[in-house]
């Protein structure tokens, strides 16, 4: 067999098995045939590609290098090279090497996402939406492009809002005035608010798809739930992180008064400027159907911040089914240990974090692929604006609250047209959605 269909025929069982995700071997079958195949830069490229599937970013920044210096016009392998840059938080080591291979490649729509994504790592926010909307031209079909310019808009206003028309949408609605003063807000503030970006949008947006139901206003600290979540569901433990992690927890029972929480966690001047979020409960295990959430470090803090709200929600939003309490992490772990979310005892009687829980959080972290990126990138507080991504959420919790028989919805849009996203999230959960709401029925 000549040399070049033996690189063929290696190349495609090289390939049978990345595909079928064996990494490793994948990764000792090409040390073997390197040897022989040393002057093939594809070869190393796809033992680059397993090591980041298996989190070896430092080996595999070694390989990538090994294919383009074989091959130095191998666009590929320069992007593959800055995502396990991107990986280790090296966010302008990342970005040099993807403006390599745009210029190698000026049509390879992967590298302008990767080179966006690096510039807002790196707090670049401005080249990220420039390059976000080069992608947008060259590849408008591209995976949630405009998601990702919809969210950068909620803590970023460009320079030039006239980018594209995601970016002018954003800044018309970012113009619609929420004043309302201190006292009572009404349903007609929150209903005018509404129909004005509707009116804006109008059905420039059809066909985007955008499947969120969550409004935050953050601060600059992640929270980091994912890794949080990863270390509970593979071993059952509760991170120590999260035995600091209180909420301020409200509840209402219309979808009128959600708008209004909306507004007033918009204007709330926090301390540290809390993060918080409006939502609408769609978890199987969830209680209620709509909510607002403060993230809180510490029960003395939440405690604090409870006191602070509660008069303030009381006499702005007129709801029935207001209820506020103070919750300790998320609803999974109380289930887990029902201990962990007593509070009914003084503080010093808390669950306390078990210290044998150490080495399991370890084994996460020595395999979290995030810890790097996320412990070195910068973040934004989100802009206290109306913006593009909150109407489009918006607009879920209407077909939400049509869904489980909230009447309240035809004031802000009684002809709207429920989506696949919303359809699918309640399909085996309405029934006990539509009676947590009927729990706490009122029309505001």
């Amino acid at each position: 067999m000549d040399k070049k269909n033996l690189i063929k025929k290696e190349i495609n069982s090289l390939i049978l098995l990345y595909k079928s995700k064996r990494f490793s071997e994948t990764i000792e079958k090409i040390k073997i045939l390197s040897k022989k195949l040393d002057d093939v830069a594809f070869i190393f490229n796809l033992m680059g590609m397993a090591q980041i599937n298996l989190n070896e970013f430092e080996n595999s920044i070694e390989s990538f290098k090994k294919a383009i210096k074989i091959d130095s016009t191998f666009a590929e392998a320069y992007n593959n090279l800055a995502t396990s840059y991107i990986n280790l938080g090296e966010f302008q080591k990342a970005i040099d090497k993807l403006k390599l291979a745009i210029d190698i490649k000026p049509d390879y729509s992967n590298a302008y996402n990767n080179l966006a994504s690096a510039y807002s790592d790196l707090g670049d926010y401005e080249n990220a939406l420039i390059i976000f909307n080069k992608l947008l031209k060259i590849n408008p079909k591209y995976p949630k492009i405009e998601e990702n310019i919809i969210k950068l808009l909620t803590f970023y206003n460009p320079k030039n809002y006239k980018l594209n028309e995601i970016t002018q949408l954003d800044y018309l609605i970012k113009k619609i005035k929420l004043n309302h003063g201190k006292n009572e807000i009404l349903d007609s503030d929150v209903i005018k608010i509404y129909k004005e970006a509707d009116r804006l949008v109008s059905n420039k947006l059809d066909n985007l798809k955008y499947d969120f139901s969550q409004i935050w206003r953050r601060n600059d600290t992640d929270l980091n739930c994912t890794r949080h979540f990863t270390i509970f569901r593979n071993f059952n433990v509760i991170p120590e992180y999260c035995f600091s992690c209180f909420k301020v927890q409200i509840e209402m029972g219309s979808l009128t008064a959600l708008f209004k929480l909306f507004l007033v966690f918009n204007d709330l001047n926090l301390s540290k400027n809390k993060s918080r979020k409006c939502l609408i409960e769609l978890r199987s295990i969830g209680k209620g159907t709509y909510k607002g959430i403060i993230y809180c470090t510490g029960y003395e803090e939440a405690k604090s911040i409870f006191k602070l709200i509660s008069n303030t929600l009381k006499s702005q939003i007129k709801d029935k089914g207001l209820n506020l309490e103070l919750r300790r992490g998320c609803t999974e772990f109380g289930l887990a240990y029902p201990d962990y979310k007593d509070l009914n005892k003084p503080p010093k009687d808390f669950m306390k974090y078990n210290e044998n829980w150490k080495d399991k959080e370890n084994v996460i972290d020595k395999n979290y692929p995030q810890k790097n990126r996320i412990n070195q990138r910068n973040l934004n507080d989100t802009l206290s604006q109306i913006s593009l991504n909150d109407f489009l959420v918006m607009k879920n919790w209407i077909m939400y609250a049509k869904k489980i028989g909230d009447e309240n919805y035809k004031k802000f849009d009684e002809n709207i047209v429920i989506s696949e996203y919303i359809e699918k999230e309640l399909a085996s959960n309405l029934i006990n959605r539509i009676s947590e709401f009927n729990k706490n029925k009122t029309t505001s």
